[in-house]
């Protein structure tokens, strides 16, 4: 196979966006000096300082107690690793309860992780560079609630207790809109030229979720809620983690392409995987866990122009202690209870500090695990009884999981998979041609691998000035490993050549409007729910704390929400705050 940087324009925008895009007559190849690309550039992940960590991290002289003892050193209660939404929300948690004495190292020059956002700059707008929504909690989502009220973001609450989201924060109407055979329509699901057949069973996948959404085990749980540790784990639930989503539509005879179509893109908006790749649970997950009652509404967003950017900004307030471009080089676990963890930090110019912790929450992906902490990947993990891994009641479950389980923690982080994305921010001199319905806040291309764009300059209120426009793009691939290398084989210029012709196919003048067009690439953006996931051994097993180590990122959940991700921080954070104040009353005892 030959490389991509020896690809035409042709075969790239053939592999990234289908070969029926690639021979579309307006399509042809029209970078020439009369048509550049606008000027740009590559955003985010600082790889080289990664790159930095991984050859430190290769050699194992650095981290013997010689070299160590001659390192800065720096003590402290608590040091966490990553600083995405559930690193932030543990630390924001820990002072809450008191405990100050704590550092955030993050590898990025911003925090926020995959949530992070630009107020300004190049764009004359405020610019989301991943997440970019939040859907409105239910009542029993309190923490979530107490702090979207801290934000000003909600407005009192509806006739069955839930809270309502502040009018200016929530998407513009319209919401959403669809480019389907030469024009734009409402909404998201196919409906021109629907057959009986088709809106049938459109209308019985409805009638399905609703029977989920009513659905109760023996405790009272439902089978799907967030945060999801709270839904049920019955073996009828469980059922749904073995499948596929497009297996149980098939087995329900939902074969309309219009229906798969629409299922289809739920998966990818929120996992990164197809239809065929994603777990039946996560699948309908995406549609019940989110709906209070049948046949009620989903639950409404909350979204901002710099998307979920203005959360993770306020989760850092009063973090005087927060790192930016610092990698973790090495995490070595306490040999006892009595001694301190050591986290092995490194700075842009290859300089390096040791921090000395009680104990240290990891709240980087868990792939990343094998290769940062020293003696992970080879610890065996012993079999649990009477527990699910997490610490809560006994389940049928477990006898099952452990049979299945992997034989060390290093086996275990191997089977959290995760999903690549790319992120374009458009700046455009004036609105593109079009015909059919108006502008929405969300604006997708049936058909297309993409997820569409935000017209992140109208939800803002930006009507008539120029507009900024946010576009999505799941890298997927039935081969796990080939997604992150696409992404990082091709350069600015190639990602530009398929952000337009893709938004061509809509806006045929798109190419003269676009003033400046950035890319971000996130090689792991969020772990993706493939069948056995969410109720396997691996997930639970690679979520339970070790030596003195808590972890707290959304993928021990096993889904790459905002919700969870806020929820896993508060959890080890509480937990570790029992465990320091616990020790203290030990030593003052």
């Amino acid at each position: 196979m030959t490389s991509p940087a020896s690809w035409n324009r042709r075969q790239i925008i053939t592999t990234a966006l289908g070969a029926a895009v690639g021979l579309l007559p307006g399509c042809r190849y029209r970078r020439t000096p009369l048509s550049p690309l606008p000027p740009g550039e590559l955003v985010g992940a600082d790889f080289s300082l990664g790159h930095l960590v991984r050859d430190q991290a290769r050699n194992d002289s650095l981290f013997d107690d010689s070299q160590l003892a001659s390192l800065p050193r720096v003590e402290c209660d608590v040091v966490i690793v990553g600083a995405g939404v559930s690193g932030l929300s543990a630390a924001r948690r820990l002072k809450q309860q008191g405990i100050d004495d704590l550092v955030v190292l993050e590898l990025e020059s911003v925090s926020g992780g995959t949530a992070r956002g630009d107020q300004a700059g190049a764009f004359s707008t405020p610019v989301p560079w991943g997440a970019h929504y939040i859907p409105a909690p239910m009542k029993h989502q309190t923490e979530l609630i107490a702090l979207l009220e801290e934000l000003g973001a909600l407005e009192g609450v509806d006739s069955e207790g839930h809270p309502i989201p502040r009018e200016e924060w929530s998407p513009r109407a319209p919401e959403s809109r669809f480019w389907f055979r030469g024009s734009w329509y409402e909404g998201l699901y196919a409906w021109p030229g629907a057959s009986d057949d088709d809106l049938n069973q459109l209308h019985k996948f409805e009638s399905l979720i609703d029977a989920w959404v009513a659905w109760r085990d023996e405790q009272g749980r439902r089978a799907f809620i967030i945060p999801a540790d709270q839904g049920s784990d019955s073996a009828e639930v469980r059922a749904l983690d073995r499948l596929s989503m497009h297996d149980w539509l098939v087995s329900h005879e939902l074969t309309s392409e219009r229906l798969l179509d629409y299922v289809d893109y739920a998966c990818r908006d929120d996992y990164g995987l197809g239809l065929r790749q994603t777990s039946a649970w996560a699948g309908l997950f995406y549609f019940a866990a989110r709906q209070a009652t049948p046949e009620g509404e989903s639950r409404p967003y909350l979204t901002w122009p710099e998307g979920n950017g203005f959360v993770t900004r306020f989760l850092a307030r009063g973090l005087n202690r927060l790192e930016t471009s610092t990698a973790v080089a090495r995490v070595i676990p306490a040999a006892s209870v009595s001694e301190r963890a050591r986290v092995i930090a490194v700075r842009p110019d290859g300089s390096r500090r040791l921090f000395a912790a009680k104990q240290v929450v990891f709240a980087a992906p868990q792939m990343l695990a094998p290769y940062m902490i020293a003696g992970y990947d080879s610890s065996a993990l012993l079999p649990w009884r009477g527990t699910d891994g997490e610490g809560d009641n006994a389940t049928e479950s477990n006898e099952e999981a452990w049979e299945a389980a992997p034989a060390t923690r290093g086996e275990a982080a191997r089977e959290f998979r995760y999903a690549a994305w790319v992120v374009a921010n458009l700046q455009l001199d004036r609105a593109p041609k079009e015909t059919g319905h108006e502008l929405a806040w969300d604006n997708v291309i049936l058909g297309s691998k993409s997820l569409g764009y935000l017209a992140t300059s109208y939800q803002r209120g930006d009507d008539h000035g120029p507009p900024v426009w946010s576009w999505y793009y799941p890298v997927i691939d039935d081969d796990p490993s080939q997604p992150r290398r696409r992404l990082l084989e091709l350069d600015r210029d190639a990602w530009a050549e398929i952000v337009l012709t893709d938004l061509e196919r809509a806006h045929g003048d798109i190419r003269e409007r676009v003033q400046r067009l950035d890319v971000m690439r996130w090689g792991h953006a969020m772990i993706q729910p493939v069948p056995g996931f969410r109720f396997g051994a691996a997930r639970r097993l690679g979520s339970e704390p070790w030596r003195g180590i808590h972890f707290a990122h959304s993928d021990t959940s096993g889904l790459p929400l905002f919700e969870e991700a806020f929820e896993r921080g508060l959890r080890v954070a509480d937990a570790i705050a029992k465990r320091l104040k616990d020790d203290a009353g030990e030593e003052a005892a």
